[in-house]
Protein backbone atom coordinates (compact mmCIF):
# COMPACT_ATOMS: atom_id res chain seq x y z
CA UNK A 1 0.00 0.00 0.00
CA UNK A 2 1.73 3.33 -1.20
CA UNK A 3 2.02 6.07 1.91
CA UNK A 4 2.49 9.43 0.82
CA UNK A 5 2.47 12.43 3.23
CA UNK A 6 1.30 11.23 6.07
CA UNK A 7 -1.68 9.96 4.46
CA UNK A 8 -2.75 6.31 3.03
CA UNK A 9 -4.05 5.60 -0.36
CA UNK A 10 -5.71 2.43 -0.85
CA UNK A 11 -6.87 0.74 -4.46
CA UNK A 12 -9.98 1.16 -5.76
CA UNK A 13 -11.09 -1.94 -4.96
CA UNK A 14 -10.01 -4.52 -2.27
CA UNK A 15 -11.02 -7.84 -1.62
CA UNK A 16 -9.69 -9.91 1.64
CA UNK A 17 -10.35 -13.39 2.23
CA UNK A 18 -9.69 -15.09 6.03
CA UNK A 19 -10.86 -17.48 7.74
CA UNK A 20 -11.73 -17.46 11.36
CA UNK A 21 -10.55 -20.58 13.58
CA UNK A 22 -11.41 -21.29 16.64
CA UNK A 23 -8.66 -20.87 19.61
CA UNK A 24 -7.51 -24.03 21.58
CA UNK A 25 -9.33 -22.85 24.83
CA UNK A 26 -11.49 -24.73 26.96
CA UNK A 27 -11.96 -27.37 24.17
CA UNK A 28 -14.62 -29.20 26.21
CA UNK A 29 -16.98 -26.55 25.23
CA UNK A 30 -19.55 -25.32 22.26
CA UNK A 31 -19.56 -22.55 20.56
CA UNK A 32 -21.75 -21.05 22.19
CA UNK A 33 -21.05 -22.36 25.26
CA UNK A 34 -17.36 -20.49 24.96
CA UNK A 35 -19.06 -17.44 23.90
CA UNK A 36 -20.89 -17.63 26.63
CA UNK A 37 -18.08 -18.00 28.92
CA UNK A 38 -15.94 -15.32 27.06
CA UNK A 39 -19.14 -13.11 27.74
CA UNK A 40 -19.88 -13.90 31.43
CA UNK A 41 -15.60 -13.25 32.07
CA UNK A 42 -15.73 -10.01 30.13
CA UNK A 43 -18.13 -8.89 32.48
CA UNK A 44 -17.31 -9.44 35.38
CA UNK A 45 -14.28 -7.89 34.26
CA UNK A 46 -16.13 -4.58 33.74
CA UNK A 47 -17.77 -5.20 36.74
CA UNK A 48 -14.42 -5.11 38.97
CA UNK A 49 -12.76 -2.24 36.95
CA UNK A 50 -16.57 -0.20 37.59
CA UNK A 51 -15.99 -1.31 41.77
CA UNK A 52 -12.41 0.17 41.76
CA UNK A 53 -13.32 3.09 39.92
CA UNK A 54 -16.01 3.65 42.60
CA UNK A 55 -13.82 3.07 45.46
CA UNK A 56 -11.12 4.79 44.60
CA UNK A 57 -13.48 8.08 43.58
CA UNK A 58 -13.16 8.00 40.23
CA UNK A 59 -15.65 10.31 38.07
CA UNK A 60 -17.64 9.34 35.16
CA UNK A 61 -19.37 11.92 32.30
CA UNK A 62 -22.34 9.01 32.38
CA UNK A 63 -24.65 9.07 28.76
CA UNK A 64 -26.63 11.78 29.72
CA UNK A 65 -23.49 14.05 30.31
CA UNK A 66 -22.32 13.36 26.85
CA UNK A 67 -25.67 14.46 25.09
CA UNK A 68 -25.68 17.44 27.39
CA UNK A 69 -22.05 18.43 25.85
CA UNK A 70 -22.16 21.09 22.96
CA UNK A 71 -20.63 19.03 19.71
CA UNK A 72 -17.34 21.43 19.55
CA UNK A 73 -17.00 21.91 23.48
CA UNK A 74 -13.44 21.86 24.36
CA UNK A 75 -11.39 22.00 27.71
CA UNK A 76 -11.84 25.05 29.18
CA UNK A 77 -8.25 24.82 31.34
CA UNK A 78 -5.21 24.05 30.81
CA UNK A 79 -5.20 21.30 33.60
CA UNK A 80 -8.09 19.84 31.45
CA UNK A 81 -6.29 19.77 28.46
CA UNK A 82 -2.77 19.08 29.30
CA UNK A 83 -2.93 16.88 32.63
CA UNK A 84 -1.45 13.65 33.75
CA UNK A 85 -2.07 11.41 30.84
CA UNK A 86 -2.44 7.35 32.52
CA UNK A 87 0.41 5.22 30.88
CA UNK A 88 -0.89 2.09 32.58
CA UNK A 89 -3.66 1.10 35.29
CA UNK A 90 -3.35 -0.97 38.19
CA UNK A 91 -0.68 0.23 40.64
CA UNK A 92 1.49 3.35 41.08
CA UNK A 93 4.58 1.19 40.39
CA UNK A 94 2.90 -0.04 37.18
CA UNK A 95 2.41 3.64 35.59
CA UNK A 96 5.37 4.86 37.43
CA UNK A 97 7.36 1.74 34.91
CA UNK A 98 5.42 2.49 31.76
CA UNK A 99 6.15 6.29 32.17
CA UNK A 100 10.29 4.92 32.59
CA UNK A 101 9.35 2.90 29.45
CA UNK A 102 8.34 5.91 27.15
CA UNK A 103 10.83 7.91 28.31
CA UNK A 104 13.67 5.47 27.31
CA UNK A 105 11.82 5.06 24.18
CA UNK A 106 11.96 8.52 23.56
CA UNK A 107 15.11 8.85 24.73
CA UNK A 108 16.47 5.40 21.97
CA UNK A 109 14.31 6.68 19.14
CA UNK A 110 16.10 10.57 19.04
CA UNK A 111 19.47 9.20 19.21
CA UNK A 112 18.06 6.59 16.27
CA UNK A 113 16.50 9.49 14.72
CA UNK A 114 19.58 11.99 15.20
CA UNK A 115 22.20 9.25 13.54
CA UNK A 116 19.80 8.35 10.67
CA UNK A 117 19.63 12.43 10.02
CA UNK A 118 23.58 12.16 9.61
CA UNK A 119 23.41 9.35 7.11
CA UNK A 120 23.97 6.73 9.14
CA UNK A 121 21.38 4.62 7.63
CA UNK A 122 22.58 1.27 9.31
CA UNK A 123 21.04 2.41 13.18
CA UNK A 124 18.46 0.37 14.59
CA UNK A 125 15.52 2.25 16.00
CA UNK A 126 13.78 1.17 19.32
CA UNK A 127 10.86 -1.24 19.11
CA UNK A 128 7.91 0.33 18.23
CA UNK A 129 8.61 2.60 15.83
CA UNK A 130 6.73 2.75 13.05
CA UNK A 131 5.94 5.68 10.86
CA UNK A 132 9.89 5.71 9.90
CA UNK A 133 9.77 1.64 9.10
CA UNK A 134 6.54 2.99 7.45
CA UNK A 135 7.75 5.62 4.94
CA UNK A 136 11.48 4.89 5.39
CA UNK A 137 12.42 1.59 5.24
CA UNK A 138 14.39 1.80 8.68
CA UNK A 139 15.57 -0.96 10.71
CA UNK A 140 13.55 -1.89 13.62
CA UNK A 141 14.61 -3.64 16.90
CA UNK A 142 12.42 -6.78 17.56
CA UNK A 143 10.53 -7.94 20.00
CA UNK A 144 12.61 -8.49 23.50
Amino acid sequence: MPVAAGRTKTPDEVTVTFRLVRPPILPGLSDAELRAEVLRRAHARERQAEAVRRREGGKVLGMKGVREQHWAAIPQSRDEMFGPVPRAAGSKGAVEEAARRCEEFVADYREARGRWIAGEREVVFPRGTFLMRELFGVCCAGPP
